[in-house]
């Protein structure tokens, strides 16, 4: 305490020997700091218990200009050595005034000191306070002062801080675990799936209003929502949970060789620099920084989707192409066309299944459009409203040509590429219909249900594996006409989970 303040304070006290003051001062200096502080200490406590008025044989004198005043008065006393008497040496334990003088001093003193340290603590304190005090939004990231936003209390994550002090502990205290666990994880609430399959065996009717008045006639059902539709009304017949656990027949034929995919170049994949991991299963080898495929997979994965898509084109599927890759465009629309099925190769307009209502409307603006052009109702525009009109249907034929014929959702989606095709596959996979393509190596086969993996760069590898997916389809087709329409095999509508 003295170290601190004696740099700035001088200190100055007062003794009294015997009827002779003697004034000691204390320099504000950084060496003598802390030895003035406690020789001023010292003299202050051996003031106080009476030392300085015994008769011993010790003396003590301080330095200064009261030094010879001293010596000569205790040369005086002590000149001849006078024992002392029984009245004395019973009064010597007694405090005297000096005595309690010098404990007053010596407390006061302690106050003081403590007070200016006190004073400084508060001082440093004080600018703490007020820079905390200066932003009072908590939320504020960038604040001066302010503790980062991990650090808050109104932001840490509470049950990470929870679980974390329970595993902590889980090891001391086994009864407090238990206890834990049958309060905070259990809860009063449990869920129990009704099989295994994590689904239900009749659809939610959470938000259908009925009576006995009109049930069954005017349920309220939200026909604008293609999801609620799909999922509830109109149920797909080809589920992508089905294929899964759907198996082909022992005498199949094969729709491929191996020497067919070999001439064609299926087995070449991109770089080895340029990859996806969830690719590795159909790979074989890494020829000179160029990843090459198992044409043995390859070739089991294109005959399994060429005999699903025969089978559901027999069931009466709607098939939906889409390649809109350079080297895709014009294969897709040719096998397209030539196999009856819906297509998109210049570009897929996003909302084609998940919007489908509003596609629609705009499909039937183009062929309202192309009658009127084709009937010379244009005749009575102007030449600037026929050219406005005329951009306007080469934009919506761009976009439409190849769905413009699409009265309802597809059944199966067949695509080239699924980095290129990602957008169309996420609204696939949303309204649970079944992809089956071309995957390469850089590509992510988790949402296609029947990949076949192999090369979408080349042109002959595209024209193959599109050519014999558009052969089964038109085998299927042919196989439900020639089925009469009484005896085809009638699926009922199930929930699609």
């Amino acid at each position: 305490l003295f170290r601190s303040h004696c740099r700035t304070l001088p200190l100055r006290c007062t003794l009294t020997l015997k009827g002779a003051p003697c004034k000691m001062a204390v320099a504000p200096s950084r060496a003598a700091g802390s030895a003035g502080a406690l020789t001023l200490l010292a003299v202050c406590l051996w003031s106080s218990t009476g030392r300085l008025e015994s008769r011993s044989s010790s003396t003590f004198v301080l330095p200064g200009p009261g030094r010879a005043a001293s010596q000569r008065l205790l040369s005086q006393q002590f000149s001849a050595a006078v024992p002392p008497s029984l009245e004395e040496v019973a009064g010597a334990h007694l405090p005297s005034d000096n005595s309690v003088l010098g404990l007053g001093a010596s407390a006061l003193g302690l106050v003081g000191l403590a007070a200016l340290a006190g004073r400084r603590r508060q001082n440093e304190r004080a600018s703490k306070v007020a820079m905390m005090a200066r932003e009072t939004r908590w939320a504020k990231p960038a604040a001066k002062g302010m503790k980062p936003m991990i650090h808050r209390k109104e932001t840490r994550d509470i049950l990470k801080d929870q679980w974390e002090g329970w595993h902590k502990n889980k090891g001391k205290n086994l009864e407090f675990m238990e206890k834990v666990v049958r309060q905070q994880l259990h809860g009063k609430m449990q869920f129990q799936f009704t099989s295994e399959h994590f689904v239900d065996e009749q659809p939610l009717m959470n938000g259908l209003k009925s009576t006995k008045k009109d049930t069954g006639v005017n349920m309220g059902h939200r026909y604008d929502e293609v999801w609620y539709v799909r999922k509830y009304l109109e149920p797909t017949q080809f589920k992508k949970l089905a294929i899964a656990s759907w198996e082909m027949p022992e005498n199949y034929t094969r729709a491929v060789t191996l020497r067919e995919l070999v001439d064609a170049g299926v087995q070449y994949g991109h770089k080895s620099n340029a990859w996806n991991p969830k690719m590795l299963k159909y790979l074989y080898a890494d020829n000179d920084g160029t990843h090459i495929f198992d044409l043995v997979q390859t070739a089991a994965g294109l005959n399994r989707a060429c005999y699903y898509c025969m089978e559901a084109a027999a069931r009466g599927a709607e098939f939906i192409m889409i390649g809109t890759k350079a080297q895709a465009r014009p294969i897709i629309k040719a096998k397209a066309e030539e196999s009856g099925v819906h297509y998109c190769d210049l570009r897929f307009v996003g909302g084609v299944v998940s919007n489908f209502k509003i596609i629609q409307k705009s499909i039937k603006l183009m062929k309202k459009l192309r009658e009127d052009k084709e009937q010379g109702a244009w005749n009575i525009f102007g030449p600037n409203q026929r050219l406005r009109n005329q951009c306007k249907l080469n934009r919506l034929t761009k976009k439409y040509h190849g769905i413009e014929n699409l009265t309802r959702l597809p059944d199966i989606c067949i695509f080239v590429d699924e980095a290129k095709e990602r957008n169309p596959i996420a609204e696939m996979t949303r309204l649970g219909i079944p992809a089956v393509g071309l995957v390469d190596s850089n590509n992510d086969p988790t949402f296609i249900d029947l990949p076949i993996p192999g090369n979408s760069s080349g042109s002959r590898s595209i024209e193959l594996v599109i050519g014999k997916l558009a052969e089964a389809i038109k085998k299927g087709k042919m196989i439900r006409e020639q089925t009469q329409e009484g005896n085809r095999e009638v699926f009922p509508k199930e929930w699609d989970p």
